[in-house]
């Protein structure tokens, strides 16, 4: 019996193993739990359960913008507006953010395999597509370099 109190006070009082309560939980998932800084400059790691993300078809071909939106909730992504771009005319997709969410967009970027030239923040002109599109943290147009 004093064995067992003494265990229990060891790791209790002295951390021995298990996790404090309060610890946040981390996942085997890439990109996935708490935000945490690390690997290139800059770089955060985002969990995406936490990133509402617009997606917005720059091009004439069809159902474009759903097929991304669908691409990036299997990701783990949160589904907002799909939609219509401002311009049909877009050759290279755009991935857009709100104030404060640049490692999120840069995170979506690299999911859609989009280099960092291509992330920048939210214009008046995509933000009115719709209500909700300001919604988002980060906003996809789509361009024809995702036609895949």
């Amino acid at each position: 019996m004093i064995l067992v109190i003494l265990v229990f006070a060891a790791t209790h009082f002295l951390g021995g193993g298990g996790k404090a309560a309060g610890t946040p939980k981390t996942s085997s998932v890439p990109g996935a739990g708490a935000q945490s800084s690390g690997g290139a400059a800059g770089s955060t790691v985002v969990s995406p359960v936490t990133v509402t993300v617009a997606v917005l078809n720059g091009t004439t071909v069809a159902g474009l913008a759903a097929k991304i939106a669908k691409r990036l909730t299997g990701a783990g992504y949160l589904k907002g507006y799909v939609g219509d771009a401002p311009s049909k005319s877009g050759a290279a997709s755009t991935v857009q953010y709100a104030l404060n969410e640049l490692p999120a967009a840069r995170q979506v970027a690299r999911a859609l395999g989009l280099s960092s030239t291509a992330v920048a923040p939210l214009d008046p002109a995509t933000a009115a597509v719709s209500p909700t599109v300001g919604d988002a943290q980060v906003v996809v147009s789509v361009g024809s370099d995702l036609q895949q």
